[in-house]
């Protein structure tokens, strides 16, 4: 095996880990999901290329289900595209539009209110206030006799 092959390996077996807790990287510090994001790009950048190679050498074989060679590399774009689309799914967890929408409010955040019948704009912290534990960006809450719609979670 090559190194840059040893190299895919790696970050794919690291890529499956991160998936795994990926809920956990996204609530916790959203600057690891968009470290995770560039190397799901990588990751089917570099499965497109194979795939090309592959498909290129498909051409080139003789096309028989008795001929070994092709339906070794059959299978291998069958597993390469897979994985791409595997990848794919995994780049919609992670963009940034769902990243925006599972913000939730947790202990020690700063939160910006925004009131619903006046406009002003307040910012509290989530640990002061038990009502803004567990919300998400556009949810409402009760708080103080007035209605505020969550604007920011920081």
């Amino acid at each position: 095996m090559r190194k840059s092959q040893i190299l895919v390996l790696f970050r794919v077996r690291i890529f499956c880990l991160i998936v795994l807790i990926g809920e956990l990287v996204i609530k916790q510090c959203p600057m690891n999901a968009y470290k995770v994001r560039s190397t799901l790009i990588n990751l089917i950048k570099n499965e497109q290329t194979k795939l090309n190679t592959i498909e290129s050498k498909l051409k080139k074989a003789n096309p028989s289900f008795s001929n070994p060679i092709f339906l070794k590399l059959l299978s291998q774009a069958s597993l390469h595209n897979n994985n791409i689309s595997t990848y794919k799914t995994h780049l919609k967890k992670f963009s940034k539009r769902s990243l925006v929408k599972r913000a939730i409010v947790q202990a020690g955040s700063q939160v910006k209110l925004v009131s619903t019948k006046i406009g002003a704009t307040i910012w509290v912290d989530a640990t002061n206030y038990a009502e803004l534990l567990g919300k998400q960006l556009g949810d409402t809450v009760l708080m103080h006799n007035s209605t505020f719609k969550i604007a920011g979670i920081y």
